[in-house]
């Protein structure tokens, strides 16, 4: 049976095919493909390498598959990237894939009392703080999840809250007064304490944005706008993780 209607999650995905190697997102993976959110996508065919997993909490999953389709942005939410059919001719790879599958299952079989996570948002603009917090509350309260939002408006603020407060998961834009994103994420990463938390970067900023986000040590980077739903799959599988270091 596929999964696909309820999403996955966020995967960080690191992508090889045509001699290059880049580091992606990976969404709305199943039993037999995964879409991998791309501006420059391989052309359909095309033999593609993943190594697919989520810091602190999912090692590395290697597959191997072929581009079979392309999709180009077309309006606000819309991913470009392309659907990666994964190669499951070999028993290992279908061990690989079904213990991944079913550690994302698992964030359905968790206790109301054991799922809580703090997140710390850093982003400038009071809209989309508001708009991220009003998304979190309406997808967690039916699902008995605890999430916890601090926000931050720039890099001084958020610096002074991670000294401060165990975070399970930083989102940092990366246009932040009066410096940018990545270098929050580089002193967060040169930090003995704090170099182990998870780091989504997000960015309205592209290529140039994303290069400087993953440079300074972000585990993920998402464009605006992103697609909430994903995200939030992502932070039920910090809920599921154990021995977390920052308890909501």
């Amino acid at each position: 049976m596929t999964r696909t209607s309820r999403g996955t999650g966020v995967l960080r995905a690191v992508v090889d095919y045509d001699d290059r190697s880049e580091v992606r997102c990976a969404i709305d993976l199943n039993q037999e493909s995964v879409f991998v959110l791309s501006d420059s996508p391989p052309a359909i065919g095309t033999p593609v390498a993943l190594r697919l997993s989520f810091p602190q909490m999912i090692e590395p999953v290697e597959l191997c598959g072929r581009a079979v389709q392309v999709r180009i942005l077309e309006g606000p939410g819309a991913a470009s990237g392309f659907v990666c059919a994964i190669d499951t001719s070999t028993e290992t790879t279908q061990e690989r894939l079904r213990a991944l599958l079913a550690m994302l299952d698992d964030t359905d079989q968790i206790r109301a009392a054991e799922r809580g996570v703090r997140v710390l948002l850093v982003e400038d603009s009071r809209f989309i703080r508001d708009m991220f917090v009003y998304a979190a509350r309406t997808y967690f309260a039916p699902r008995g999840g605890t999430l916890i939002v601090d926000e931050a408006p720039d890099v001084t603020a958020a610096w002074q809250m991670l000294k401060a407060t165990p975070y399970d998961l930083v989102l940092v834009d990366y246009y932040l007064p009066p410096d940018c994103g990545a270098s929050l994420i580089e002193r967060i990463r040169s930090d003995a304490e704090l170099t182990a938390t998870p780091i989504v970067a997000l960015s309205v900023g592209g290529g140039e944005a994303r290069a400087a986000s993953l440079i300074a040590g972000a585990d993920l980077f998402l464009d605006k706008p992103i697609v909430l739903r994903d995200l939030f799959r992502t932070v039920e599988f910090l809920m599921n993780r154990e021995g977390r270091g920052g308890a909501a």
